[in-house]
Order: C-alpha cells, then sequence, then structure tokens
C-alpha cells in the first residue's frame, strides 16, 4: 500500500458495521463513503460557523 496516499483507520466494529451498511445502500465504497460523511461534517461545520458570525 502506498502510505503517501492511503492510510488506515482504527474504528469501534459497531461504527464499521454502519459505515459499510450505508456504502452498500448509497452503492458506494467505503472509503467513498467515510469521504462523503467527512466533507458534509466539513460542510456542516462551516454553516455553524457563518450561522454564528464566525465567518462571513
Amino acid at each position: 500500500m502506498d502510505t503517501s496516499k492511503w492510510k488506515s483507520v482504527l474504528v469501534p466494529v459497531e461504527v464499521y458495521r454502519d459505515i459499510k451498511k450505508i456504502a452498500f445502500e448509497e452503492d458506494r465504497s467505503i472509503s467513498g463513503q467515510l469521504r462523503k460523511i467527512f466533507k458534509e461534517w466539513q460542510e456542516d461545520r462551516l454553516q455553524e460557523a457563518r450561522d454564528l458570525g464566525v465567518l462571513d
């Protein structure tokens, strides 16, 4: 594995199973699902900051 591009992540088994199930239901790979979850999390935090007036 190219460790400059890919990393392993430890998550509890329950979390892994949930991510795997959602990825299957949305026709994504597990890594694709994690990217989607992270991107949505980032967008939510940015929106919260805008709503609080921290970002203009």
